[in-house]
């Protein structure tokens, strides 16, 4: 589907609300690593739960920061990249992130970091980047906003809370029902949609730069390795069973040059992934 671009990110993170009484949902908010989350809880929470969720959710958080985030030095993903042998759970999400770089054909690629990271800082510079020698790290920032909703509500759901909403950053995961015993909801364009799975989004309004007459964004084309120039296709929506598995999509499908090519390959991915829907927003 192509929309047009009165398409925002911020119409999908609204909640449609309607008649829901301040008792019967508990709400959470903050902010983690620059990005707020929202997420709310289909019950009347005592002190001590609001307390117990509370601290699940920073472990999430502390989690993401010290295991996968490779902007910390100091993680375990940023020790693998110097040359640290590996830890169980970054098996764990480096298992799942070849899954979808296989799934996307290589669109999504989780070994690209070392190119991004260059890209960006000659971008930054005005100049284009040399990638010989080409260095090689692991980045996860193309599914790692999802995979950490993921958690939440998957460890929220093992807590006992089976109905609730998770929003960080602008995706979201839902489980079960609002407490009026209607599916979760979200509003687009005016629309209001049920959402009973993840929903995730990959633009290029937010990071551009301008190197003498063109204007590159921070998505790499994993094939010819070069930083794409603002092109017609403004940013894509997925909705997915997991949010790890919309937030790699939206990555993926990014880094085609026209909507013609990310509608064929879009098709060809919901041929292939059963629950997956895509929305594509382009420039007028």
């Amino acid at each position: 589907m192509i929309l047009n671009t009165k398409f925002y990110l911020q119409a999908l993170v609204l909640m449609f609300l309607v008649g829901c009484s301040s008792n019967a949902i508990t709400h959470f908010q903050g902010i983690a690593h620059t990005h707020s989350y929202h997420i709310q809880i289909a019950a009347s929470l005592s002190t001590k739960e609001k307390q117990k969720i509370k601290t699940l959710i920073d472990e999430v958080f502390d989690e993401v920061d010290l295991c996968y985030n490779h902007w910390n030095p100091q993680s375990e993903l940023s020790l693998v990249n110097q040359g640290s042998p590996s830890t169980p759970k970054l098996r764990e999400i480096l298992s799942l992130a070849l899954m979808y770089k296989e799934l996307t054909g290589g669109r999504y690629d989780p070994f690209l970091g070392g190119v991004i990271s260059a890209w960006k800082e000659s971008l930054k510079k005005g100049e284009l980047p040399d990638l010989n020698p080409l260095h090689v790290a692991i980045d996860l920032d193309g599914m790692l906003k999802g995979y950490a909703i993921d958690l939440l509500v998957e460890k929220l759901n093992r807590l006992g809370y089976k109905h609730v909403y998770v929003e960080w950053g602008g995706d979201i995961r839902v489980s079960g029902r609002h407490p009026e015993k209607r599916p979760w909801r979200i509003l687009i364009e005016g629309k209001v949609i049920p959402l009973y799975s993840a929903l995730a989004t990959s633009g290029n309004s937010e990071q551009k730069w301008e190197v003498g007459d063109k204007i590159f964004t921070h998505i790499i084309d994993p094939f010819s390795l070069r930083a794409l120039e603002v092109k017609e296709m403004k940013s894509v929506t997925v909705q997915a069973p997991t949010c790890a598995l919309a937030d790699a999509l939206a990555t993926a499908c990014m880094t085609f040059m026209s909507d013609r090519e990310a509608l064929e390959w879009a098709e060809s991915i919901k041929a292939k992934q059963e629950g997956v829907a895509f929305w594509i927003t382009t420039k007028p």
